[in-house]
């Protein structure tokens, strides 16, 4: 009886780390709720250079946010990232101050550096956060966002 639990339990675990589902909860994740009252669940950059890079698949509610010790000017560019964004900055008190529309990935051939777009926000935030295009239509600049760590 108990290798068939055993059995189970390893049959279980298989199945969940193969759906994608993180038995480790390791990551970090923020609640953003946007002026429609809709809820982001993003996760939070650790590895700032390389933030949604080459995933092929972002759930509808989900999205990534990057958390800097300062305000201040912070470029994006979509370099080895598969899926289009929209990419939203954020001051310390949670007001939009730039948006940046449905990004498309970047496809260079020799020189990422001279051939990916950087996008460059027009004022200083403390926050970035990527989510899926469709579901950007709530924000505007000056819109204010709630952001709370959940985990």
């Amino acid at each position: 009886m108990p290798i068939m639990i055993l059995r189970l339990f390893f049959i279980i675990q298989f199945f969940l780390l193969s759906c994608g589902y993180n038995t480790a909860h390791s990551a970090d994740l923020y609640k953003v709720t946007l002026p429609d009252g809709s809820v982001i669940e993003a996760e939070l950059a650790k590895d700032k250079a390389k933030g949604l890079q080459n995933r092929e698949y972002l759930c509808p509610n989900c999205g990534m946010i990057f958390i800097f010790d300062k305000d201040g000017i912070y470029s994006f560019w979509m370099k080895d990232t598969l899926i289009s964004l929209s990419l939203i900055w954020i001051d310390n008190e949670g007001n939009v101050v730039h948006i940046v529309r449905n990004a498309k990935p970047c496809k260079y051939e020799k020189d990422p550096y001279k051939e990916c777009e950087r996008y460059f926000p027009k004022d200083r935030s403390k926050y970035v956060l990527e989510i899926l295009p469709k579901i950007d239509k709530s924000i505007e600049v000056g819109s204010r966002l709630k952001i709370e760590q959940i985990r």
